[in-house]
């Protein structure tokens, strides 16, 4: 598995999964309107777009996958939202995990982001069950992100954090702060103690 830019020959296999009422039913998008068109356009302008990165997950035959994304990048903040899709075929194969792992190695050391976030449907309990299942918890939305939100739309999801983007900032913070030995390990200790989205 690895990530790599789109490209037009992704459009039959992205067109697949929006299609697919299995895989869309519980997202927030009516992705059964899009076009093959819409696909193609889609992919062109991810190659020219700097607020938000979109990257295709392949196979070791450069077989789409699905797409996995870091959307409305603000390098100021500091802060990105999260989001993926992937085929069916892909599903239970690892592809979303290692998909996800990647973007947010990539968002934390290439871009320098201090939070990444995600928004799921509540009734999304195959996404939350994944998320949950690679170590991923439940936060506050607007203290997430500072409540620039509307608050109608909060109570449609619940947010998302990662626990590994969390101790990085942490331990930035740790290394930052904390001027000797002794008083980063009282830090490591706090960390121990503390929950991820109460960082």
């Amino acid at each position: 598995m690895k990530l790599r830019k789109l490209c037009l020959k992704d459009v039959p296999f992205m067109y697949e999964w929006m299609q697919d009422k299995d895989v869309t039913k519980d997202l927030h998008i009516n992705f059964s309107e899009k076009t093959l068109a819409d696909c193609g356009a889609f992919i062109e302008k991810s190659w020219t777009d700097e607020t938000n990165l979109h990257l295709a997950i392949v196979d070791c035959a450069d077989e789409y996958m699905g797409t996995v994304s870091l959307k409305n990048i603000d390098r100021t903040a500091g802060t990105a939202e999260f989001a993926i899709a992937v085929r069916k075929a892909a599903m239970g194969h690892g592809f979303a995990a290692a998909g996800m792992k990647e973007i947010l190695r990539i968002g934390a050391e290439e871009i320098g982001l201090e939070k990444i976030y995600w928004c799921v449907r509540k009734e999304n309990r195959r996404a939350i069950r994944f998320y949950y299942n690679n170590g991923y918890r439940r936060v506050d939305f607007p203290v997430l992100i500072g409540g620039g939100v509307r608050q109608k739309r909060i109570n449609r999801f619940c947010g998302i954090s990662g626990r590994r983007i969390c101790h990085k900032i942490y331990q930035n913070y740790i290394d930052s702060s904390c001027p000797n030995r002794k008083q980063k390990n009282l830090c490591q200790n706090e960390w121990r103690t503390r929950k991820c989205w109460n960082l």
